[in-house]
C-alpha cells in the first residue's frame, strides 16, 4: 500500500471455498485509510489494494488568503480522503469571522470556502 509491504493475516476465514475479509489500510501504511481486500479462495489467499487511498497528514500544510493576509495552514488531525474539516477564518487573520474546510481527496490537501 503507497510502495510499503507488510504482513497482514486476516483474523479468521471459514474453511473451504471462497471467503473474504476487510482490514484497514493503515494495518499497512498509517499513511493510507480505506479498506483492503484480503480474499482466501480454495486456499490461495489474494489482496485488493484499490480501496487505499492517502491521507492528508498533519504535516502537510497550505497557504490560504483572507483579508490580504496569507498564512499557512493544516490538518489539526490526519484526515481521510473524503474527510474535511472546519476552521475559522480567524486562524489566518484575527478579527474575521465565518469559516473555511480543509479537505482531503486522496492525499492532496484542499480549501474549500
Amino acid at each position: 500500500v503507497g510502495g510499503v509491504t507488510a504482513t497482514v493475516s486476516p483474523i479468521s476465514m471459514p474453511g473451504g471455498g471462497t471467503s473474504t475479509r476487510a482490514r484497514p489500510c493503515s494495518d499497512v501504511n498509517p499513511g493510507y485509510s480505506g479498506s483492503l481486500l484480503l480474499k482466501c479462495s480454495f486456499g490461495t489467499l489474494s489482496t485488493d489494494t484499490t480501496a487505499c487511498v492517502p491521507k492528508c497528514l498533519t504535516t502537510q500544510t497550505l497557504s490560504l488568503t483572507v483579508g490580504g493576509t496569507s498564512a499557512p495552514v493544516a490538518p489539526t488531525a490526519d484526515l481521510a480522503s473524503g474527510s474535511s474539516e472546519a476552521r475559522a477564518c480567524a486562524e489566518v487573520t484575527p478579527g474575521y469571522a465565518g469559516e473555511f474546510r480543509l479537505a482531503c481527496a486522496a492525499g492532496a490537501l484542499e480549501v474549500v470556502t
